[in-house]
């Protein structure tokens, strides 16, 4: 067991000592809990709570970057005519029709 010692400054700060702050890996900016319980006051590093959206796009399996694999994802299955339409840009609009779709809906 190695023990540390910081000062407490005139407005209750107290700087860690950069061996903690690099166990816990906090940083400039982190926030840290103050636990306290029957076997004493624990330092730790506040979870950090992603968005909504960041907790969705991490529940997704990816090979990449979550952003690619979206914008691979959005364009799966257009022909190389389509893509071209898409890359002209705002306006463009693509309506996809099943032919096959549509020939058994008229018999």
């Amino acid at each position: 067991m190695k023990i540390h010692v910081a000062t407490v400054s005139s407005k209750g700060q107290v700087v860690l000592p950069r061996e903690i702050r690099d166990r816990l890996g906090i940083g400039r900016g982190d926030q840290i809990e103050f636990v306290s319980d029957d076997q004493g006051i624990h330092l730790r590093p506040k979870p950090q709570v992603p968005s909504a959206l960041d907790a969705w796009l991490g529940a997704a399996p990816t090979g990449g970057t979550a952003t690619a694999d979206l914008g691979v994802s959005r364009h799966a299955g257009m022909s190389e005519h389509e893509l071209e339409l898409t890359r002209a840009g705002p306006g463009a609009r693509i309506t996809r029709l099943d032919l096959q779709t549509l020939g058994s809906e008229g018999t």
